[in-house]
C-alpha cells in the first residue's frame, strides 16, 4: 500500500492539518519510536490530557500497562509491514486514560512520510457508549432467558396434564366415542402439540441472546392464516383477513409470535366480550412488511399508547387478568430485529401497527 506523503505540497498539508484538527474521533501522529509528534482535541479528551501533555509523549503511556510488552511487539510488527490496519474491532481493545480508568476503544493505523522520516497516523474512537449498550442487551438477553426457562416450565406441566387428562376421557368413552368426540380430542391433541412447539421456538428464540439469523421464506398469508388456525377466534368474533404482500425472507419465529400477541390482544381486552370485529391487514411498504390488527374495542387513550408497551403495564381495571407482558415481548422482538411497532386510534378501536423488515441487514454478529 502507497504511504501517504505530506511533505511535497504545502496546500496538501494545510488541508490535512485542518482536517486532523476538526476529526470527530482521535487522531494522533507517532514517530517509529512510539513518540507523539502531534495529537489532535478530540484524542486529547478520550484520554483526559491536553494536547500540550500528549506531545512527546510515548504513546505506550496510553496503553494499559498489562498490555505494553505486546504492544512494543505490535510497533515492531507495523514498522516492518506498514499499511492500512484496524485494531479493536470484534474483540476488547482498551486505552489508559490519566485518571488510571481503561476506555473502550478501536483504533485505525496507516503509515504516512513525515519531516524526519515515516510516520504512524492513528485514530482512535471512544465505543463507550456502544460497550454499555452492548452489556445492557446482554444483560436483558440473559434475564429474557431466564424469565422464558421458569414460564416455560409452568406452561409445560399444564399443558401434560391437559394432554393426561384427555387420554383418561379417550379410555372412558372408548366404548361410546362418536366421530364429534373423536374430533374434537384430536383438535385439543393437535393445539397442545403446537403450544409445546411454540414454547420450544421461544427458548431458541431467548437462549441465542440476539437477534435470530435463521431465516426462512415467509408467505404472509399463510402466516395469518397459521396463527388464526393455532389462536381460533372465540364465537361472536369475525376477523377480515387482507394480504397485499409478497413473501420475504425474515426470521419466523418472532414474527409469528408477535403477530400472534397482537391478536390475542385484542380480543382479551374487547369490551364486548360475545362478539367483536378484528382486521388484519398486510401489505408492502418500502423496505417493510407493515403488518396492522384492527379492533371495534374500546380503545386506548393518547396518553397510555406508549405505557401499553411497558412490562407488567395495563390500561383500565377491566385488564386486570392480563400479565401485561405480551406487548412488552412483541416490541422488543419487532425492534431488536429492524422493526418498527405502534399503536393508534380513537375513543373506539385500536389499531397496532408492525412494521417488518423485509430485506435483513447483515450486522457484524452475522459474519
Amino acid at each position: 500500500m502507497a504511504l501517504l506523503d505530506l511533505r511535497d505540497s504545502q496546500p496538501l498539508a494545510a488541508t490535512f492539518q485542518a482536517v486532523f484538527e476538526s476529526a470527530p474521533m482521535g487522531m494522533l501522529i507517532a514517530e517509529h519510536d512510539g513518540r507523539i509528534v502531534l495529537a489532535n482535541a478530540r484524542l486529547a479528551a478520550i484520554f483526559g490530557y491536553s494536547t500540550a501533555e500528549l506531545e512527546g509523549m510515548s504513546i505506550d503511556q496510553l496503553v494499559p500497562e498489562r498490555h505494553r510488552p505486546a504492544h512494543a511487539a505490535h510497533r515492531h510488527d507495523f514498522r516492518r509491514h506498514p499499511g492500512l490496519r484496524s485494531m479493536g474491532a470484534g474483540r476488547d481493545l482498551t486505552g489508559r486514560h490519566k485518571d488510571g480508568s481503561e476506555v473502550p476503544i478501536e483504533i485505525g493505523l496507516n503509515a504516512i512520510e513525515w519531516p524526519g522520516g515515516r510516520a504512524v497516523l492513528a485514530t482512535v474512537t471512544d465505543i463507550s457508549v456502544r460497550k454499555k449498550l452492548e452489556t445492557d442487551l446482554h444483560l436483558t438477553n440473559v434475564h429474557l432467558e431466564e424469565f422464558t426457562y421458569v414460564a416455560s416450565h409452568d406452561l409445560r406441566s399444564p399443558l401434560r396434564g391437559i394432554a393426561d387428562l384427555l387420554e383418561w376421557i379417550e379410555e372412558e368413552l372408548a366404548e361410546h366415542e362418536s366421530p364429534s368426540i373423536r374430533r374434537n380430542v384430536d383438535r385439543a391433541k393437535l393445539r397442545i402439540g403446537r403450544m409445546e412447539q411454540i414454547i420450544d421456538d421461544l427458548l431458541v428464540y431467548a437462549r441465542s441472546g440476539r437477534v435470530s439469523t435463521e431465516l426462512v421464506e415467509v408467505d404472509p398469508r399463510e402466516l395469518v392464516q397459521s396463527v388464526l388456525e393455532l389462536q381460533p377466534l372465540p364465537p361472536g368474533f369475525e376477523a377480515e383477513v387482507r394480504v397485499e404482500s409478497a413473501p420475504f425472507k425474515a426470521a419466523r419465529t418472532p414474527l409469528e409470535t408477535t403477530l400472534r400477541n397482537l391478536v390475542a390482544n385484542a380480543v382479551k381486552h374487547h369490551d364486548h366480550p360475545a362478539s367483536g370485529h378484528l382486521r388484519i391487514h398486510v401489505t408492502d411498504e418500502d423496505a417493510f412488511c407493515r403488518l396492522s390488527v384492527s379492533d371495534d374495542g374500546p380503545g386506548i387513550p393518547e396518553a397510555a399508547r406508549e405505557r401499553v408497551f411497558r412490562l407488567f403495564q395495563t390500561v383500565s381495571a377491566s385488564e386486570r387478568q392480563g400479565s401485561g407482558i405480551g406487548l412488552a415481548v412483541s416490541k422488543r422482538m419487532v425492534e431488536s430485529h429492524g422493526g418498527r411497532i405502534h399503536v393508534e386510534g380513537g375513543a373506539q378501536g385500536s389499531t397496532f401497527h408492525v412494521l417488518w423488515p423485509r430485506f435483513p441487514r447483515r450486522e457484524r454478529h452475522d459474519h
